[in-house]
């Protein structure tokens, strides 16, 4: 039994203070590497008592508290070991850890100190494939305890592990109950939170939702907030863009056509084979689209489906300028303006249809890698 090697280390006789020191703090932490915790912590309470001045001492009082923290769950005597620590050796290495581990024991502590162990023993506990149960555990915990100090902490570890466990709506939901909390610093981690989310699940009506709140809980996030509304309307253009570009391309298309064909039957003008625009058009279409097959696949398919695109915008005008008589310059500029429109639109279209638009996305978001 490791613990009866530490007795052995601590009875056994020395030739000097330091190396029996030494002996027992690694036998100590061998110990606790096996699995027998409460006694390593004994161990190294006792180590720090009987060679004080050692420079192993201090060292033996931090792992003994985080032992009682971390792996046996009793923050008294982790509070008891750090405050012994900073006391005895304030300008020792562990030190300042000792002393923000002790603050932060002391200060959740108010509702005892069986609440902040098991709340302690939830979160340390917790694995992959626990998060649910801990999870519950946790708001279980809250709900029977309410006032804990750790309160909102606790939910957004709570949400965290939702989130991982897939159970995305009650995560969600549990971040909107921080949201409204009083706890105005867990709440803007919260709302970030729910921003993120709504960003990365393409929401971005929830994530400009978050973005408000934040930037009225409180002046010191209202810059975060701006930032995040920015993230938001460049989603919102990236999101919509195509569809516009869709109904913008249709609405010129159907014009141009209808306005063609609404002409037609009072001019003497049939059309008769392609007009030499189109052809014109067609060579200087040709030697891109041959080279776009030596690109992507993506890159292909989109310069061929902006070529078709463009070609329908084009015909409809080719054929109306031949029916004659010349047309007032008001009707040139709209036909102007609306194949200009459509041109713009195919292009978007035509990235989109072709799978190319995410990547054209990045490279306008991050620059070409």
């Amino acid at each position: 039994m490791p613990w009866l090697l530490l007795s052995i280390f601590l009875l056994q006789p020395a030739p000097d203070d330091n190396a029996r020191a030494r002996e027992a703090f690694y036998a100590a932490l061998r110990a606790a590497q096996e699995g027998h915790a409460e006694e390593a912590a004994r161990a190294l309470e006792k180590i720090a008592q009987d060679h004080p001045e050692s420079p192993y001492a201090a060292d033996s009082l931090s792992k003994a508290a985080s032992i009682y923290e971390e792996e046996l769950f009793l923050p008294q005597q982790a509070l008891r070991l750090y405050k012994t620590l900073v006391e005895k050796y304030p300008e020792s290495r562990p030190a300042s850890r000792a002393r923000a581990r002790a603050e932060f024991i002391a200060s959740h502590l108010g509702r005892g100190p069986q609440v902040l162990g098991e709340y302690l023993k939830i979160q340390r506990t917790a694995t992959a494939d626990t998060a649910r149960q801990s999870a519950e555990a946790m708001l279980e915990l809250l709900e029977k305890n309410p006032g804990f100090s750790l309160e909102a902490e606790g939910k957004l570890w709570a949400a965290s592990l939702f989130g991982r466990a897939g159970l995305k709506e009650k995560a969600h939901k549990l971040l909107w109950q921080i949201a409204e909390g009083n706890d105005k610093s867990k709440a803007a981690q919260a709302l970030i939170e729910l921003a993120n989310q709504a960003l990365a699940e393409n929401r971005p009506l929830e994530a400009r939702r978050a973005y408000l709140r934040l930037s009225e809980l409180d002046p010191r996030w209202r810059g975060s907030a701006e930032t995040g509304l920015l993230q938001v309307k460049r989603q919102l253009v990236k999101i919509y863009l195509p569809w516009l570009s869709l109904v913008l391309y249709l609405a010129c298309l159907i014009w141009l056509w209808v306005a063609l064909f609404y002409e037609l039957p009072r001019k003497s003008f049939r059309p008769r084979g392609l007009p030499v625009e189109v052809w014109i058009y067609l060579a200087a279409c040709l030697p891109i689209m041959v080279l776009s097959v030596f690109g992507s696949r993506h890159t292909t398919r989109s310069i061929f489906l902006l070529a078709l695109l463009v070609l329908l915008l084009i015909l409809p005008n080719a054929w109306w300028w031949r029916l004659g008589p010349r047309p007032s310059y008001g009707k040139i500029s709209a036909r102007l303006i609306g194949l200009t429109l459509g041109v713009f639109a195919a292009g978007v279209v035509a990235i989109t249809l072709g799978g190319y638009y995410p990547e054209l996305w990045h490279t306008i978001e991050f620059g070409p890698e």
